[in-house]
């Protein structure tokens, strides 16, 4: 019963990986990377950005127990466990991923993948492990309002006034955030262990490579005295395959970049900035780091101007300046970065419910029009095709095509993860349009908005 209930809900759901896990119902989602620091923190589908990180870090926290409680999934269909386990799950999967033998392992860069397959292996995994999961919701303060002080009153000489406040449940925030812990067991009937291959043929492991071929010398025996001579036969050596230290590959991309490689400049920004995979022995250096993604920047590079706009947004090595982070996320955009589209189109769809935590003066509030926007830069990133790779490190015969430079394994990640979540959260904005005729002037604008794209690709390409 507890997966009838499970493959019902995620019917609805992706069964494909993402770079990073946004969270609904106003959970607080972390998405970690291997050395266990975050990557990124969501609340309802938003990333948030320092400065509401500043205020969640000072909001009260509020556990509603000292002690983890216990959760047995076996539960799942009773009424309380119907309540918590979508919580426990969204937690789950931004804390764990798949390694290459099907195994989950903690803080893993990409999120788990949805499904049946994956939720057997969670079941067999918590099922021996037992592990304790922290679940963090932001909720606005009931007895202020999120005002951060209540009406009081104060008796003075006889006459009594009212006046704000101080509130005490939130220490002022307005919000605090109701932690709760679960430690996560199943004691039901255990599911089958997909096996290796299969978990291979779904997509949720890649096969390791085969290992390079071991050098040899293959010696030709002489020939019998009587036989006439033959001329000799150079020996076969196979190489072996060279594999490139961090450090070799910082040395490498400095090089490159210094020679004018658009590539090697975006890769040594993201060395200089610690943003790397591959990790070499350097400090981080900030302004090293600007310096090498302006470079790409000003030779188009659409991943190295969504970073630099990330950078403007965030101060890291330049003075923030969102005006400037929304120039270079649009301009990455046109030149078709899926994590550019997708996250103009969410600044556009929150901006059209109010609650955006980006400022951008420079942006309209006209809820329907900035409705149409999102719409609109959604189905451009759902609708321009991206090659699928077969294993995420090697790239499709497309994307080698003219002379083009692939993108690295990560950044393949994270594009094509926006590229599969794109369609729902495009038909998402279309169940919000109030009328036919609201749809109809969102996809004239799409026709709109594809012409501009093309044509803005089209002038880049022949500077």
């Amino acid at each position: 019963m507890h997966r009838l209930f499970f493959v019902a809900w995620m019917a609805s759901c992706l069964c494909a990986r993402a770079a990073v896990y946004k969270g609904s119902d106003g959970y607080i989602v972390r998405v970690y990377r291997e050395d266990g620091l975050p990557v990124q923190i969501f609340q309802d589908g938003i990333a948030l950005d320092s400065a509401t990180l500043a205020g969640i870090n000072g909001i009260r926290v509020k556990a509603r127990t000292v002690e983890p409680r216990a959760f047995d999934f076996k539960d799942i269909n009773s009424l309380a466990g119907r309540a918590v386990w979508p919580g426990i799950w969204e937690a789950f999967r931004t804390q764990y991923a798949l390694d290459k033998k099907g195994e989950y392992f903690r803080n893993g860069v990409v999120a788990t993948p949805t499904g049946k397959l994956p939720f057997d292996l969670f079941l067999l995994f918590i099922a021996s492990q037992k592990p304790t999961l922290q679940i963090d919701k932001v909720t606005t303060c009931k007895r202020c309002s999120g005002e951060g002080q209540h009406i009081g009153t104060e008796t003075a000489g006889g006459t009594t006034k009212l006046k704000g406040v101080f509130c005490e449940d939130c220490a002022g925030f307005g919000k605090y955030i109701d932690r709760d812990s679960f430690t996560v067991s199943y004691t039901g009937p255990l599911p089958v262990r997909p096996t290796l291959a299969v978990l291979v043929a779904a997509g949720l492991v890649v096969a390791a490579p085969l290992p390079p071929p071991v050098a040899r010398e293959i010696q030709v025996a002489p020939m019998p005295a009587q036989a006439a001579p033959m001329p000799a036969q150079a020996a076969v050596i196979v190489p072996k395959v060279a594999e490139l230290t961090a450090d070799q590959k910082f040395e490498a991309f400095k090089g490159s970049a210094q020679l004018g490689d658009t590539q090697a400049m975006y890769e040594l920004a993201l060395m200089y900035a610690h943003e790397s995979r591959d990790r070499p022995n350097v400090e981080l250096d900030k302004f090293e780091a600007v310096k090498w993604m302006t470079k790409a920047v000003n030779n188009n590079h659409k991943l190295a101007q969504f970073r630099l706009g990330g950078y403007y947004e965030t101060a890291f090595g330049v003075k923030r300046d969102l005006a400037e982070s929304l120039r270079w996320r649009t301009s990455s955009a046109y030149l078709g970065c899926k994590q550019a589209q997708t996250w103009i189109a969410n600044l556009y769809w929150h901006i059209s419910l109010g609650n955006s935590s980006f400022p951008a003066e420079n942006i309209t509030r006209d809820p329907p029009a900035n409705l149409r926007e999102a719409y609109a830069w959604f189905r451009a990133a759902a609708d321009a095709p991206m090659a699928k790779r077969l294993q995420f490190d090697i790239p499709a015969p497309e994307e080698l095509e003219g002379g083009k430079q692939p993108m690295s394994p990560a950044d393949y990640t994270a594009e094509r993860a926006k590229y599969d979540l794109a369609p729902r959260q495009r038909d998402s904005v279309a169940t919000s349009f109030a009328s036919a005729e609201e749809m109809t002037l969102a996809k004239e604008r799409v026709v709109a908005l594809e012409a501009k794209i093309a044509s803005e690709r089209s002038l880049r390409q022949q500077k």
